[in-house]
């Protein structure tokens, strides 16, 4: 993600966001629809384990945020897409483990009245 990292003309001067000269933006489109991709082959993979063993393991994130979407559907699968994307940023390095935590606090929370 060199990418983001890089000054764009276009954020200094607003007239250029359209014309986007140095082509960081259509890289960028490139860069995350690919990885929207990969996080829905695996969304598929998981749902398809599932349909084939008819139970609910809850191994990792992508588990668990199916497991509210079933429960609840509440979420969707835009947002399981989206959570994956951005979940693991903010995390150390027991990324998996403290955001199945984080994930399961906010499920209980949003069935606390």
């Amino acid at each position: 993600m060199v990418e983001v990292g890089k000054p764009n003309l276009a954020d200094y001067f607003s007239i250029l966001a359209k014309i986007d000269p140095q082509g960081i933006r259509h890289r960028l489109t490139n860069h995350f629809g690919e990885t929207f991709e990969l996080f829905g082959r695996l969304i598929d993979e998981r749902l398809e384990l599932r349909r084939l063993r008819k139970s609910r393991a809850e191994n990792d994130v992508i588990d668990i945020l199916l497991n509210i979407s079933e429960e609840t559907g509440e979420i969707n699968r835009t947002h399981i897409e989206h959570l994956c994307l951005v979940g693991p940023l903010p995390f150390p390095p027991s990324t998996n483990s403290t955001l199945s935590h984080f994930i399961l606090a906010i499920h209980q929370s949003m069935h606390i009245p």
